[in-house]
C-alpha cells in the first residue's frame, strides 16, 4: 500500500446503539491509545511487506492453524486450534486472527472472516473495551465482489457485527422490556490493501457495483440489519407479537422500500376459502392473517416470480394435542420461518434485485379453546381438498397448505417454503443442518449452494412416493399425521402433506429449519439461547443466484 495513502471516514451507522465507522486505511494510521485493536489478516496480505511483524508472530504459534471456529470468548476451551496470536503491529499489542478458506470443510473465506470478527467482538464485551479498532488486511486490491476481495470481506465484516452486536432492543409498557449495559460504543473498521484507487486527494473513488464507498458501506450495513429484523421477530414475546402484529410490522418495514403489502383478515380468510389457516386460528382471541407482499422492479412487473412461503405461528400450544411443558415457553419462535422469509425480502428490495418475488406469511396462534379446532374435525383447504385433524399440533402444515396452493394464482416460476415444521428435524440432522425437500435434486443443490456461503446447511431428505398413502383419510382427502404409524418419519410426511398443494407443474422447495431457528449451535457470531435468523440469508442469496443466472 501506498504511504501517503489518506484516511477517508465513511459516515457512521449504527448497530444496536453502537457507532461503526468504515476507513481506507493507510499504513501511517495509528489508533488512539485507549482503544482495543484487532488485525484480521488473510493469507495474501500476509505476503506482504507490511505486515511482515504479524506474520512472523504467527509463526511462533504452534497451534495456531485454522480460522476461528467455536470460539466467543478469549482463554474458553475450543473444539479446534483457534486462529490466534498476539503481534505487535504499530507499536501496540494486537489480537491477530488469520482466515483462510477450508473448502473440506465448506468453509469459505467470507464465513472464516465473520467467525473470526465475532470472537473478536466477544474477546471486546469479556474485556469491558470502550473502543475497538479492526483492521481488514485483504492484500487485495480487488473490489469486484470475487471471493477474497476487498468488498466481499468488507461486507462479511459488517454482517458479523451486525450479528454479533445484535440486543434485544423493545419498549413495553412505555419502557424498555430489557435493560442493557456494556461499554463498548464505537468500532472503527479500517480496510486495508495494496493501492486502494482514489483521486488526487486521496478519496476512494469506488467500491463494489461502481457506487462510493459511501452508498456502499450504507447499503450493506442496512442488508446486515435485515437479519437482525428476523432475529428481533423471533424474540418479541407472544404477548406482544399476535398475528396481526407480525404481519403489520413486516409491512410496515417493507413498504418503504417499494414493496407492496396486502392483508387478509379472518373475514377475508373466510370469504376466499382459507379454510386451513383459519382453522389453525380459530381458537385463539388473536385471529389469523394472511400477508401478501410482492417485489416487482420496474420492468419485472409481469415476470414469474419467486414465491416465498414462511411459517408464522406466533405461539403454538399443539391445541388439545397439547405439548409437554418442556421448552413450552419456545414456542414463540414457531413464526421464525415468516421472519426469515420477511427479511430475505427486506434484503431483496434493499439490494434492488432483477427479479421478482412474492413473499406470503401464513400467521395464526394455535390455542386452546371452546372454538378450537378438535382431533377428527375436517376442514376444506383454499384448493377444495379436505383434511382430516389428527393431531392439532400437526398445524404448520394446515397453514403452509394454504399459502402453497394460493401461490399458484401468482404463475411463479419456483416455490419455496421455510418453517419451523417438524421436531423430527432433530433426530435427522440434530442442530447440524435444516432439512431440504424438492420436487428436483437441483433444487436442493441450488440452496445448498445459497447457503454454503454464509455457513447455513442443509440436509437432503428424499420423499419417498409411497408416504403420502400413509395420509389419506378415512372421511377426507387426507390427515395431517400418518394415519398408519403414528409419528414414524414425522419430516417426510409433513413434507409429502405440503407435496399435494404445491400447484401442479410448479418447482417446489421445502426448508425445514426446526432444529436450526433458535437456540442452536453457535457459528461463531449469532450465537446465543435467541433466534438467529437461520435461513434468511440462504433465500436471498437463493434468489440473488437465479437473478445473476437469469441476466
Amino acid at each position: 500500500m501506498e504511504s501517503n495513502a489518506r484516511t477517508r471516514t465513511v459516515p457512521r451507522v449504527t448497530f444496536f446503539g453502537i457507532d461503526v465507522d468504515v476507513v481506507v486505511g493507510s499504513e501511517n494510521s495509528t489508533p488512539q491509545a485507549r482503544e482495543a485493536q484487532t488485525l484480521i489478516v488473510t493469507d495474501e496480505a500476509l505476503a506482504r511487506p507490511a505486515w511482515a511483524d504479524a506474520a512472523r508472530a504467527l509463526e511462533l504459534v504452534p497451534s495456531f492453524a485454522e480460522p476461528c471456529a467455536e470460539a466467543t470468548h478469549a482463554g474458553e476451551a475450543l473444539s479446534e486450534p483457534r486462529s490466534r496470536a498476539r503481534a505487535v503491529v504499530e507499536g501496540r499489542a494486537t489480537d491477530v486472527f488469520r482466515v483462510r478458506a477450508l473448502p473440506k470443510k465448506n468453509l469459505g473465506l467470507e464465513e472464516a472472516t465473520r467467525k473470526a470478527v465475532g470472537a473478536a467482538v466477544a474477546d471486546w464485551k469479556t474485556q469491558g473495551v470502550k473502543a475497538a479498532r479492526l483492521i481488514l488486511a485483504t492484500g487485495n486490491s480487488r473490489s469486484n465482489g470475487t471471493p477474497g476481495s476487498a468488498d466481499s470481506l468488507l461486507k462479511a465484516t459488517l454482517e458479523s457485527l451486525a450479528f454479533a452486536l445484535y440486543r434485544f432492543e423493545y419498549t413495553f409498557g412505555n419502557a424498555p422490556i430489557k435493560r442493557h449495559e456494556r461499554a463498548l460504543s464505537k468500532v472503527t473498521v479500517e480496510v486495508r490493501w495494496e493501492e486502494p484507487r482514489t483521486d488526487a486527494s486521496g478519496v476512494s473513488l469506488a467500491f463494489g457495483k461502481g457506487e462510493t464507498l459511501d452508498a456502499w458501506v450504507r447499503q450493506e450495513a442496512s442488508i446486515a440489519l435485515a437479519w437482525q429484523f428476523a432475529r428481533w421477530l423471533g424474540d418479541r414475546p407472544a404477548n406482544t407479537l399476535s398475528p396481526a402484529a407480525l404481519v403489520e410490522e413486516v409491512a410496515a418495514r417493507v413498504t418503504p422500500l417499494g414493496v407492496s403489502a396486502r392483508i387478509l383478515d379472518e373475514k377475508s380468510l373466510e370469504a376466499q376459502g382459507f379454510g386451513g389457516i383459519l382453522a389453525v386460528g380459530k381458537g385463539s382471541a388473536n385471529p389469523p392473517r394472511l400477508g401478501i407482499y410482492e417485489y416487482a422492479p420496474v420492468g419485472f412487473e409481469n415476470a414469474a416470480p419467486i414465491v416465498l412461503v414462511g411459517k408464522g405461528v406466533t405461539f403454538d400450544t399443539g391445541g388439545y394435542s397439547i405439548k409437554p411443558k418442556q421448552h413450552h415457553n419456545d414456542m414463540k419462535y414457531d413464526m421464525c420461518g415468516a421472519a426469515g422469509v420477511a427479511a430475505a425480502l427486506e434484503a431483496i428490495a434493499r439490494a434492488k434485485l432483477p427479479v421478482r418475488v412474492v413473499a406470503l406469511l401464513a400467521c395464526a396462534e394455535n390455542m386452546v379453546s371452546r372454538d378450537a379446532q378438535r382431533p377428527g374435525d375436517v376442514y376444506r383447504a383454499w384448493n377444495g381438498k379436505t383434511v382430516d385433524v389428527y393431531n392439532t399440533d400437526a398445524e404448520g402444515r394446515l397453514l403452509l397448505g394454504d399459502a402453497l396452493a394460493f401461490s399458484g394464482t401468482f404463475a411463479p416460476s419456483v416455490v419455496v417454503d421455510m418453517a419451523t415444521l417438524t421436531g423430527g428435524t432433530l433426530a435427522i440432522a440434530g442442530n447440524l443442518a435444516a432439512i431440504a425437500c424438492a420436487s428436483h435434486e437441483s433444487l436442493v443443490r441450488e440452496i445448498r449452494e445459497a447457503g454454503a456461503s454464509v455457513g447455513e446447511k442443509y440436509l437432503h431428505l428424499e420423499i419417498l412416493p409411497e408416504v403420502i398413502a400413509d395420509m389419506k383419510g378415512l372421511v377426507s382427502d387426507y390427515t395431517n399425521m400418518n394415519a398408519k404409524w403414528s409419528t414414524s418419519a414425522m419430516t417426510m410426511h409433513a413434507a409429502a402433506f405440503l407435496g399435494e398443494f404445491v400447484p401442479e407443474g410448479v418447482d417446489w422447495l421445502h426448508l425445514d429449519i426446526a432444529g436450526m431457528a433458535y437456540a442452536a449451535r453457535d457459528n461463531g457470531y449469532a450465537g446465543g439461547p435467541g433466534a438467529n435468523a437461520y435461513g434468511a440469508r440462504s433465500l436471498f442469496h437463493f434468489v440473488a443466484n437465479r437473478a445473476l443466472r437469469a441476466h
